[in-house]
């Protein structure tokens, strides 16, 4: 009886729940079915319909709205100014127009009293480009569109307006300022019904989404409203039907309780936990169940014999405590050893809780072996040491923190960051304990967002100030942490320290911004390229260089695309082949095409660029301009040559003037060494004759040193030239004075008209030098009798010509060539023996050159010879 009272006790609540479950479940499975079946049906339906009803809500508010925002874009459309959009150029010009101006007060109008729309616009269609013709914008607004600008966002949908001439609402598009619909209202030609242009208006679809959303949540509401209606009143059913058999139950369940008894006590027995009750006071085993008596070795009776001692390695005072817990009636759980039969101790966890049988306290004790996983923990507290270690000794800061984003773990490299010397100094705490307020704020929003959203954040790069006042760069991960319900219960972050290399990267930045300032204001042309010749880099300069932006280089073009035709083929090969070598070069010349088409010279050089892994990825260099270089080289080539040639010409020159000069002061000489040797034996005839022959020697050395001494002054720049207005008919005259003496005396007729309004531009003494040489060379070269015509005419408004012709001996066509050639002796004895030196045309020749004009010959020998030349005309300034 006390046996069975002691289950009684101990399992009544049991047996009551089982009994009462039982029950239940068996009188109302019928009935739960078919209520079941049929609620589910009616739930479904009006899922169903409710579905339906909301989803014709949505339909049904978006059509209204597309008809609403139609009827407005057909309105507004109506009244736009009465314009003829084929009197637009669609270009910038359009602005000055009075009907552009109309226009685009019209569309600002049109904005500014429909709140819903945000822009307004006319555009048309040119060779399947949409441009603009207004729009509603200011004109000092950055999002304001020309006439004229294309558009180059435009869609299909949008040029369907040109295809089918119908109106239309275009699908929503996302931008940088927002989400749109546009409604697209073409504008007709009246006579060939044609759209020539589209209205469009943009309208913000927030406001259709909330009114579209404001009337799906009603439907929704309405139709969860009567899905909770039905759900209450089928619950409501059911419960009054479960009460209903509650009542009937419950009188079945004193006679089932007996029966459970019996059933219990087998379970008890059968249960796989060990079962034992014990008397706290004296520690003796009353009862236990077979996996007891399988578990400690002993027979039931066996253990009934033995006190809790006596199967305990734990001291008595452990034990003591445990009876004191029972005896204050308090449930508590302890881990002790125990020794089984064996003699091997086990680890057990005991749950005991009090229980009162027949008026006197026993102790309930459910006991599990844990052996195997107090072994398991102790392994695995040893992998935590093993984690803990190398987390404390990882050079990286790694730190967790709870949902408030306090620290829960950290390790060294943190306590260094922090500058506190213990963990249990920043556990609990938070960022602002550590760091300035506004970095703290940084990494709490960061923090936030990563448990909030459980997105990961990592190698972002981000500063701190450790505990001394140092700028430490952090190449910060944070990972959500979760539980094993995959539920956010923190996170894990991890800072790896890049100081160092954010230092190199600096120095990096500011040697590129040194390289890219140096580069930006230098005055040759700097440039990188890849492998294959590819240009990624040119400074702005080389649109001066070579006419080409930077755009058009960049990504576009190869070095070689500008080498000259001429020499392409042979400078690329050399250039890919120090290439292949990895070399730097140094002043390469090459010619390349300029823009324009002129070809510019160059002198290259350039050094291989290497990446980190110090391989060659293309080379850097600059290009000088030195075509202006090359053609001063060239010119001072020339001028040299040209030097050395007037030199060469100069030495043969003197040569011959010194053979000039030579002839007649021998003779001067010879002839004064007789007269002063026989004076006494000349006839006074004799003498005269001798002294006339000497001054012919003696005028003939003058002029020749005279032009001599003109020539000279004009080779060494010394002989200014003055340039007046002059007139012609005086200067002819004056030197036909000059020279009549010894025309007369070789009875020669010297004809010239003169015209009276001709002025020319010249230097006096120049100009007479001239004529007085070319009028004494054709008396000089004239058969006595014979005759000298001059004549001048205009041969443009700034050119005069004089030509002086005579019908003397003549030149022939080879002394012609060598006539004006300073390295070239053409001279010979006048008609009557008169002496030539031939220097005269030559100094002829450097006065006309001086004064801007041409000196030539035109002679046949024997049948005389016409010398030209032409100076400027005074041209009188009104």
């Amino acid at each position: 009886m006390t046996k069975f009272r002691l289950y009684d006790n101990v399992f009544y609540v049991f047996y009551v729940r089982f009994n009462i479950e039982i029950s239940f479940y068996m009188n109302r499975n019928d009935f739960e079915k078919r209520s079941a079946i049929v609620a589910k049906m009616l739930f479904i339906v009006l899922v169903i319909c409710g579905a339906f009803y909301i989803r014709y809500t949505w339909i049904n508010e978006e059509t209204a709205l597309s008809k609403n925002v139609m009827v407005i874009a057909r309105t507004t459309a109506d009244l736009l100014p009465n314009v003829n959009f084929k009197n637009f150029d669609v270009a910038v010009s359009d602005t000055s127009k009075a009907e552009y101006a109309s226009l685009k007060k019209h569309l600002s109008s049109i904005v500014q009293n429909n709140p819903d729309a945000k822009f307004a616009y006319i555009y048309c269609e040119r060779n399947g480009k949409i441009f603009f013709i207004a729009d509603s914008e200011p004109i000092n607004s950055k999002d304001y569109s020309p006439p004229g600008q294309e558009y180059t966002e435009a869609k299909i949908i949008d040029k369907k307006p040109f295809i089918d001439g119908k109106e239309l609402i275009t699908p929503a598009v996302s931008d940088r300022w927002g989400t749109w619909i546009s409604t697209l209202i073409p504008i007709k030609d009246v006579s060939t019904g044609k759209t020539m242009a589209v209205f469009g208006i943009d309208y913000d679809i927030a406001e259709w989404n909330k009114s579209i959303l404001s009337h799906t949540i009603e439907a929704i509401l309405l139709t969860v409203t009567l899905l909770l209606v039905f759900v209450f009143l089928v619950n409501t059913r059911a419960k009054n039907k479960v009460l209903s058999d509650d009542i009937r139950t419950r009188k079945q369940l004193e006679k089932q309780l007996k029966e459970s008894v019996e059933r219990f006590k087998t379970m008890f027995n059968a249960h796989s936990a060990i079962l034992v009750l014990i008397d706290p006071i004296s520690s003796q085993i009353i009862d236990v169940n077979q996996s007891a008596v399988q578990f400690y070795g002993y027979s039931v009776d066996e253990l009934k014999r033995k006190s809790l001692k006596d199967i305990i390695s734990n001291t008595n005072n452990e034990i003591v405590n445990q009876m004191e817990l029972a005896s204050g009636e308090k449930e508590s759980c302890f881990i002790f050893s125990q020794i089984i039969s064996n003699g091997e101790t086990r680890i057990v966890e005991v749950h005991s809780s009090p229980i009162e049988i027949e008026s006197r306290m026993l102790l309930f004790l459910v006991i599990h072996d844990i052996t195997e996983r107090k072994t398991t923990e102790e392994k695995l507290q040893n992998e935590q040491l093993l984690l803990r270690t190398v987390i404390d000794n990882i050079p990286d800061s790694i730190y967790v923190k709870d949902l408030a984003c306090r620290k829960t773990l950290v390790n060294r490299t943190e306590l260094m960051y922090t500058g506190v010397k213990t963990e249990d100094e920043i556990l609990g705490k938070d960022d602002f304990a550590f760091y300035p307020k506004e970095m703290a704020e940084g990494f709490f929003a960061d923090d936030q967002f990563v448990i909030q959203t459980g997105t990961r954040v990592l190698n972002r790069e981000e500063y701190i100030i450790d505990a001394y006042g140092n700028k430490r760069w952090l190449l910060t991960s944070k990972i959500p942490l979760l539980d094993k319900d995959e539920s956010i219960i923190g996170l894990v972050g991890i800072g790896h320290d890049i100081t160092e290399r954010k230092f190199i990267e600096e120095a990096l930045l500011q040697s590129n911004l040194r390289f890219t300032q140096l580069s930006e204001n230098a005055s040759e042309w700097i440039w990188e390229i890849d492998n294959a010749g590819l240009y990624t880099y040119v400074n702005p300069i080389v649109k001066e260089v070579i006419g080409y932006d930077p755009e058009e280089i960049i990504g576009k073009k190869y070095f070689f695309d500008f080498f000259a035709e001429k020499d392409k083929e042979e400078l690329t090969k050399m250039a890919f082949d120090t290439f292949s070598k990895q070399e730097k070069f140094k002043d390469y010349i090459n010619t390349n095409r300029h823009k324009d088409g002129r070809e510019i010279i160059l002198s290259t050089s350039g050094v291989p660029l290497y990446n980190e892994e110090n391989k060659v990825t293309g080379y850097r260099g600059i290009d000088v301009d030195i075509t202006k270089r090359k053609r001063y080289e060239e010119e001072i080539k020339l001028k040299n040559e040209e030097l050395i040639k007037i030199n060469s010409e100069k030495d043969k020159f003197f040569s011959i003037i010194a053979h000039d000069l030579r002839s007649p002061l021998n003779g001067f000489v010879n002839l004064t060494e007789l007269m002063s040797l026989r004076t006494s034996e000349f006839t006074t005839e004799e003498i005269s004759q001798y002294s006339k022959l000497l001054h012919n020697s003696g005028v003939n050395i003058s002029n020749l040193l005279d032009n001599l001494l003109k020539w000279s002054m004009m080779q060494r720049g010394t002989l200014a030239c003055r340039l007046q207005n002059l007139n012609i008919n005086t200067l002819i005259q004056e030197n036909i004075d000059s020279i009549s003496t010894k025309a007369q005396q070789k009875e020669i007729e010297i004809r010239y008209s003169p015209n009276t309004s001709i002025c020319v531009l010249a230097d006096k003494n120049m100009t007479d030098t001239v004529l007085r040489n070319l009028l004494t060379n054709a008396v000089k070269f004239t058969y006595r009798g014979g005759k000298i015509d001059i004549s001048v005419f205009e041969i443009d408004d700034s050119t005069v010509q004089l030509s002086i012709n005579d019908n003397g001996v003549g030149i022939s066509e080879s002394d012609i060539k060598r006539l004006f050639l300073v390295n070239e002796k053409v001279s010979s004895l006048g008609t009557e023996d008169e002496p030539s030196s031939g220097l005269g045309l030559l100094l002829c020749k450097e006065f006309i050159e001086k004064q801007n004009g041409q000196i030539w010959v035109e002679s046949e020998k024997g049948k005389g010879s016409v010398f030209s030349f032409t100076l400027q005309r005074f041209i009188q300034q009104h």
